[in-house]
């Protein structure tokens, strides 16, 4: 596996490291463990996702939208589910992502989300890390901030910068490989906890009749200022990238914003995060005549390499 170590400017903070690398030179055949495990603090209220309270959001023009589209692919976007019990297990690990490059915090260059997975490790999108617009590296002076269960500005149970990161340089493509590790300075896990992690080399155990919740931030609902949540989705298709991604692909339900968000489900009587959304992406059925057709669908990248990527923050993070 080829790497390069890439230091991020000192408006950023000290130290910062951002490590790109070369996942096609990885052999196939490794190994690691399939899942890492979640964690719970006995402070925390913990709600059961399905049965979460939750407020209806309405698109102002939600009808108008329908009837131009004329069918159902809007209406998963046009109409969500806020998440009213923010605070609580599992949405307490989940949260906000604010991204920069100059030295003033209060002005991020972008937002995202993203979701805790060890005590000091987060986990979203790659696409939503601020690798360098051209060439290799990251964009001098950068600086990430995370926010757990973040609402309308207000800051529950904190905020941290992250001071390093790690996975596949992706910065607009719907990959399958769409992620990266980040090294938290304040150790949220132990207040808010975490979520576990779980690949499969099987793609069925991804495919109905499982079901997975994703939550994230979308800019076009209440300016991404409050937490939304997809609840039920079975999967259409999972496809592979590479020997060790997923593009895990669900009906349309995505906006900017929502990037980095997890989508996660009940395993092992844990909530295990099985993939991150990269985006949506337009696709052609393949097929030709009556029964050809294109539509939308939202990804989230997963795979081995998922959960590689936690295992070494894990490991070499404590």
């Amino acid at each position: 596996m080829s790497q390069d170590v890439l230091v991020g400017g000192s408006n950023g903070g000290q130290n910062h490291t951002a490590e790109r690398l070369d996942l096609s030179q990885e052999p196939s055949t490794a190994t690691s463990t399939a899942s890492t495990d979640a964690f719970v603090p006995r402070s925390l209220e913990v709600v059961e996702v399905e049965r979460a309270k939750t407020t209806q959001f309405r698109a102002q023009n939600a009808d108008e939208l329908k009837r131009l589209v004329g069918d159902d692919r809007l209406d998963r976007i046009v109409e969500r589910d806020q998440v009213a019990n923010y605070t609580s297990y599992p949405f307490s690990c989940i949260g906000k992502l604010f991204v920069g490059a100059n030295s003033n915090f209060s002005a991020p260059l972008w937002t995202g989300s993203a979701a805790i997975v060890g005590r000091n490790l987060l986990l979203t999108a790659s696409h939503c890390a601020p690798w360098a617009t051209s060439g290799t590296g990251a964009m001098p002076g950068w600086w990430m901030r995370f926010v757990p269960s973040y609402n309308n500005g207000s800051e529950p149970y904190g905020s941290s910068y992250v001071s390093d990161f790690r996975g596949v340089r992706n910065t607009d493509n719907v990959v399958g490989l769409d992620y990266v590790i980040c090294r938290l300075y304040n150790p949220l896990g132990n207040t808010c906890g975490w979520l576990g992690s779980r690949w499969w080399s099987d793609n069925s155990p991804y495919m109905p009749p499982n079901k997975w919740s994703s939550v994230g931030y979308p800019g076009d609902a209440m300016n991404g200022q409050v937490m939304m949540v997809e609840r039920g989705i079975g999967l259409h298709q999972v496809d592979p990238e590479g020997a060790n991604g997923r593009e895990l692909e669900a009906h349309t339900f995505s906006t900017p914003g929502w990037s980095g968000g997890p989508m996660f489900g009940t395993l092992d009587q844990q909530q295990k995060c099985v993939g991150v959304m990269s985006g949506k992406e337009f696709e052609n059925d393949g097929l030709t005549g009556i029964f050809s057709g294109t539509h939308w669908h939202s990804v989230s990248a997963g795979g081995k390499s998922m959960t590689d990527l936690i295992l070494y923050g894990l490991a070499n993070w404590p």
